[in-house]
């Protein structure tokens, strides 16, 4: 898994996941230096916490070994980021140089919106010198785990509370 130009998009259950995490917000980010945006956009910081949500990081694993069962996932960082109508991530990577790392985001709460593309995730691969874009119109389960530094982002979102985690682990072998 350390190729850098791939994404995995897949759905799994999350059940209990968001009560889990909102019982674990306890210290909010500064949103100024980062990809976050909105008038609205929060974002606490999790890993400092991880032990009120071990539950959820060993279900994330269980997946992560479903798509690769030859590596060790080591949490690394881990956060949660709650947007209203409006609220998009400007186009980022978590982490340039490692190529160690895999990101996870999990959508936990995904507003309706009968409109193209609203809120939708975005990406960009390079094979080749040729960049390619793609996106995934995410619905609640939504779990994509790609590189840590695969650029992307999210449109802004229609009306409503989108919620996701993030989550970077390091791939041990």
């Amino acid at each position: 898994m350390t190729k850098t130009n791939w994404i995995v998009n897949k759905e799994i259950d999350i059940r209990n996941f968001d009560s889990i995490i909102n019982n674990t917000l306890i210290e909010e980010v500064d949103v100024l230096n980062r990809s976050t945006r909105g008038f609205s956009a929060k974002q606490y910081d999790l890993y400092n916490h991880k032990d009120k949500f071990k539950v959820v990081i060993d279900d994330i694993k269980r997946e992560l070994r479903k798509i690769n069962n030859s590596v060790n996932y080591n949490l690394v960082s881990a956060w949660t980021v709650i947007g209203e109508e409006n609220s998009y991530h400007l186009v980022h990577r978590h982490n340039e140089a490692n190529v160690n790392h895999i990101s996870t985001i999990t959508y936990l709460k995904v507003p309706k919106s009968n409109t193209h593309q609203t809120g939708n995730f975005y990406y960009f691969l390079n094979e080749n010198d040729n960049v390619s874009y793609g996106s995934v119109a995410p619905k609640k389960g939504t779990f994509i785990v790609m590189p840590v530094n695969l650029l992307h982002g999210s449109y802004p979102q229609a009306k409503g509370i989108r919620q996701t985690l993030n989550m970077d682990f390091e791939i041990v072998k």
